[in-house]
């Protein structure tokens, strides 16, 4: 998980939630781009979604699949609380990505670097992507790489939550999400 919660099991828990939301629930993440109707758009529910941190916990939070086909890089974050809001920024320089921001598109290089370099890799794309078991790696990279060419990025953060897109190229409107996270998430309990 992203944000100062670091292996904390609250944030382990968010991200599950997270996981199981994408693809079992429509409208659950809602943006800012609001329309003639009042409400933003919402993200598409997912086909599939799988983990993405290196086993160090490092890297992107979440890699899904939409129902056409899209390649989503999806960070959460519980944000940090400031009196009555929370706020969530782009983080501290990463080195290994050249000292950009998390969510940059230099990030997101690394983030996938990382996760290719897991001994799993290949497993956890075949998940993704819906191959079987015996489809070969190369086939399995090749069809996520091409993905990847084409991907789209989001911020999921609770409702209220301010997040300053400064230093990534995350645009507010429409690439960061809200959800209204059950408050125990939010109040440190447990």
């Amino acid at each position: 998980m992203t944000g100062s919660g670091g292996s904390d099991p609250k944030w382990m828990r968010a991200e599950e939630y997270v996981l199981e939301l994408l693809v079992t629930r429509d409208r659950a993440f809602e943006n800012h781009f609001v329309s003639s109707d009042g409400h933003g758009e919402f993200m598409p529910r997912m086909r599939s979604a799988i983990a993405g941190q290196s086993s160090r916990g490092h890297g992107a939070d979440i890699f899904a699949v939409d129902h056409e086909d899209h390649l989503w890089i999806i960070e959460v974050s519980l944000g940090t609380p400031r009196g009555a809001a929370r706020f969530k920024g782009g983080g501290r320089p990463v080195k290994g990505a050249d000292y950009n921001l998390q969510m940059s598109e230099e990030w997101r290089a690394y983030a996938v670097d990382l996760f290719l370099n897991e001994s799993d890799a290949t497993q956890r794309i075949q998940a993704l992507l819906n191959l079987p078991n015996h489809a070969n790696r190369s086939a399995a990279l090749a069809r996520f790489t091409w993905m990847l060419d084409r991907h789209r990025k989001a911020i999921i953060v609770p409702a209220g939550t301010h997040f300053d897109t400064t230093g990534t190229d995350i645009d507010f409107l429409t690439e960061v999400y809200t959800h209204r996270f059950p408050t125990w998430f939010l109040s440190g309990a447990g």
